[in-house]
């Protein structure tokens, strides 16, 4: 079996180096994400303190070498090399859009909650949390291996058209509005993408442009909602 002894290496350097998502290949910790990543087939290769089966490729790693790629303060022992997953090509009839949602936690959380509620497409605007990052990582709990995340180099307005272009009925929320949303008359046929804003400031003024229905949750003693609580319950009431 293969051993890494020096954090040194030049293989960890590299991995160091290129695995940070921003191209096609990242890095998952723990047990669960590892499973989750080999179930969708996108596991190349574990590092591991002591001998972990899989399919992948095993290298052990020396504690120092292996704590020269861990994120984690409590680290399980078994971080998987990943590559990211091919995009189904084409768009499934629910869409969320996070418009510089920048909180890890929130983007991780909001990917969770889209695969709960069959929203398989998800497109994170330039300045929103990056989806491969640790913190969004961990917070997914494995949902980014079965979703299509698409994130965006285009701008909000190139964004928009191409989903209406496409047919998407573009909805969003704000305070300044008093419509609830009514599941009877709701027409859960149409293609639908929900856009959720900035923790601070809310959509973007573009989403609001574009937007064919602006709803707000109807909530008391409080003046708005942590914007994972928020997504979770549109995708509910919008899920198909």
């Amino acid at each position: 079996m293969e051993k890494i002894e020096s954090a040194q290496n030049s293989f960890l350097k590299e991995i160091r180096k290129k695995a940070d998502g921003r191209g096609d290949i990242f890095l998952v910790e723990g047990y669960h994400l590892i499973e989750e990543a080999e179930r969708y087939n996108l596991l190349d290769i574990v590092f591991s303190l002591v001998p972990y089966a899989s399919k992948a490729r095993n290298i052990l790693l020396s504690p120092k070498a292996f704590a020269s790629l861990s994120k984690q303060k409590t680290p399980e022992g078994v971080i998987g090399l990943c590559h990211k997953k091919k995009n189904s090509g084409g768009q499934s009839k629910r869409i969320l859009y996070l418009d510089a949602v920048q909180d890890p936690g929130n983007v991780g959380t909001l990917l969770r909650t889209a695969l709960a509620f069959n929203f398989k497409t998800v497109i994170l605007t330039k300045d929103c949390a990056k989806a491969y990052s640790a913190k969004v990582l961990q917070a997914s709990q494995g949902a980014i291996f079965a979703l299509d995340i698409i994130e965006s180099e285009k701008s909000r307005e190139e964004d928009f058209k191409e989903l209406e272009n496409n047919n998407y009925q573009i909805i969003t929320t704000s305070l300044q509005v008093n419509d609830y949303f009514n599941e009877e008359t709701f027409d859960k046929n149409e293609k639908i993408c929900l856009v959720l804003g900035n923790e601070g400031n809310g959509v973007s003024q573009e989403a609001i442009a574009h937007a064919k229905i602006l709803l707000r949750i109807p909530i008391e003693h409080i003046d708005s909602l942590n914007v994972g609580v928020a997504g979770g319950i549109f995708m509910y009431l919008l899920r198909l």
